[in-house]
C-alpha cells in the first residue's frame, strides 16, 4: 500500500485502521484516531470538509525523506501543493504524486475503451470541472502506470497520437 510504503521507509511506526474516506473524517472529528493519510486530486473534498470545523496540521515530510522515497518508487514523483489550495496550508506542501487511471473489464469492447480514451484526453479541461485529477489527464505520464496492461482500445487511441507506450503496458 502506497501510504505504508511511506510510513515504512521513513522509519514510522503507526497501528494502521482502514477506513473509507467518510469514517476518516467522522474519526478525525470524534478524536477516535489521531491521523488519516489521503490520496487524492487536490481539493481533496474529505480535507476541505475537516477544515471547515477542525484544526488541520499537516505532517511535512522533509525533501531529503521526499528525495528518498522518490529512489526508492520513481512512479511517485515529488509534487508541490499549492499554499492557495486549502486555509491550513500557509505555504506550498512537498508531497508525493500518486497517479490515477480508470480501470474496465477486460471484456469491454474495443471501440468503446478507443472512444472512452479519446473523449477523456481530447476533454480533460471538461472532465476536470466534475473530477480534479483530470487537470493532469495525459499520455505522458503512461510510464507511472505500473499495476495493469492497457486495454486494446486505449493502446490503439495512444498508438494513434503518437504517445510513448511503455512495453509493459503493451496489451
Amino acid at each position: 500500500n502506497f501510504q505504508m510504503n511511506i510510513y515504512n521507509t521513513l522509519g514510522i511506526k503507526i497501528n494502521p485502521v482502514a477506513l473509507s474516506w467518510a469514517d476518516a473524517v467522522n474519526s478525525l472529528k470524534d478524536g477516535t484516531i489521531d491521523a488519516a493519510s489521503f490520496s487524492g486530486a487536490h481539493p481533496f473534498s474529505s480535507l476541505v470538509e475537516v477544515e471547515l470545523t477542525h484544526p488541520v496540521t499537516p505532517l511535512r515530510i522533509g525533501k531529503e525523506d521526499i528525495d528518498k522515497l522518490v529512489a526508492k518508487d520513481p512512479t511517485r514523483p515529488a509534487v508541490n501543493i499549492s499554499g492557495k489550495t486549502y486555509k491550513y496550508l500557509d505555504e506550498d506542501y512537498l508531497t508525493l504524486c500518486e497517479y490515477s487511471f480508470a480501470i474496465c473489464n477486460k471484456d469491454l469492447p474495443e471501440d468503446v475503451a478507443y472512444a472512452l480514451t479519446k473523449i477523456a484526453l481530447e476533454n480533460r479541461e471538461t472532465l476536470n470541472i466534475a473530477v480534479a485529477a483530470a487537470k493532469d489527464l495525459s499520455p505522458d505520464y503512461l510510464g507511472n502506470i505500473t499495476t495493469a496492461k492497457l486495454h486494446p482500445g486505449a493502446y490503439r487511441y495512444y498508438k494513434e497520437i503518437g504517445a510513448t507506450v511503455p512495453e509493459s503496458l503493451i496489451p
